[in-house]
């Protein structure tokens, strides 16, 4: 049953409502259902957390730190471990996914998937210069 446009509640004084809350037709006040995010949603989160992750050494994003895996020098190191831990998450999160779209595991939130990711941990940067 649907109320009609025009008729309205009256909010007790004393109700909280912030963000994430909602009001009732009958002005109870509750948690918001949340939405089960998308895959496209949950892979733009991982893409930030790798981007933020290269913005630590300094990298544009994570494909200019990806890509010096392959090449010797002094940011090799430190690139291979970077793309080592992407593909180390990627490959938990299809994991994930398959047991969410499996029904043997609930549809975690943007912040759960993001803490279920492992740690990276940066090897020490030898840069070589002049002594």
């Amino acid at each position: 049953l649907s109320p009609a446009v025009n008729e309205a509640f009256v909010l007790p004084v004393d109700a909280t409502v912030s963000v994430g809350m909602e009001v009732g037709i009958d002005g109870t006040v509750r948690q918001a259902a949340q939405a089960t995010p998308t895959v496209e949603a949950y892979t733009a989160a991982l893409e930030a957390m790798y981007d933020a992750k290269a913005h630590e050494r300094r990298y544009d994003n994570r494909y200019t730190c990806a890509v010096r895996a392959g090449y010797a020098g002094p940011f090799q190191a430190e690139a291979q471990a970077f793309a080592l831990w992407m593909d180390t998450c990627n490959a938990q999160a299809y994991q994930l996914m398959e047991q969410v779209q499996g029904g043997k595991l609930a549809a975690p939130t943007i912040d759960a998937l993001l803490a279920l990711m492992p740690a990276l941990t940066w090897p020490k940067l030898l840069v070589v210069g002049p002594t």
